[in-house]
């Protein structure tokens, strides 16, 4: 599809946990082992025997990135939420 388009520039915008983005970015960046027909032109694009089309990366984004293993929070158990509540009230802390 970007070779029939003739993307040059991409800008990769990634949501998530990037998991395949090497698998990706190595298919995007592998020469065509077959020919493929242009449907809108009918020519013939041949990566096998001509120089390959080639892609930029203008940049990559990493959007709402997580981490890879379930970070644990501490928690506050009942007792101490209620101790801490009486101790800013006691002595008027604010935060």
């Amino acid at each position: 599809m970007l070779l029939i388009i003739k993307i040059k520039n991409i800008v990769l915008t990634i949501k998530g946990i990037p998991t395949n983005l090497p698998q990706y970015i190595r298919t995007l960046l592998s020469p065509i082992n077959h020919y493929l027909i242009d449907p809108t032109t009918n020519v013939v694009h041949d990566e096998i025997t001509k120089k390959p089309f080639e892609f930029n990366f203008h940049s990559i984004f990493f959007l709402k990135s997580l981490h890879m293993s379930n970070m644990k929070l501490k928690k506050r158990g009942r007792v101490k939420r209620k101790i801490l509540r009486k101790l800013v009230l006691k002595n008027k802390l604010s935060d």
